[in-house]
């Protein structure tokens, strides 16, 4: 699939509401997710992570709405909780989608910068 393709369908996803934009979830494999503030007017976030098992080779990665990565990390972290700063003041104002994922699990959400 194109990346014109893949960018056009993360849009519609966006604007249909799809993605969550909520400041906290759960998933069935046990990883808990919040991200605050959301939306943010400095483009700093925060995000904070907990799952049942140690968060080891945990991803997270940030795309504008034409699906460009602005943002990559990769994190190794020998515990079961995690907090993170995700820097997005140098790009523009408008809603991206934050990626979050751990072995089989994987959590996309609707973030924005104001």
């Amino acid at each position: 699939m194109s990346a014109y393709r893949i960018s056009s369908l993360i849009l519609l996803l966006l604007i249909l509401g799809f993605f969550s934009n909520s400041t906290a979830s759960h998933d069935p494999m046990g990883l808990k997710l919040q991200v605050y503030p959301n939306p943010s007017s400095s483009g700093i976030f925060s995000v904070e992570v907990s799952s049942e098992l140690n968060l080891e080779d945990l991803k997270i990665v940030v795309f504008n709405l034409i699906g460009e990565r602005v943002y990559e990390a990769h994190i190794h972290h020998d515990a079961q909780q995690f907090n993170h700063l995700i820097d997005l003041s140098g790009e523009a104002t408008g809603m991206y989608l934050l990626e979050i994922s751990h072995q089989k699990s994987k959590q996309l959400r609707r973030i924005s910068i104001n």
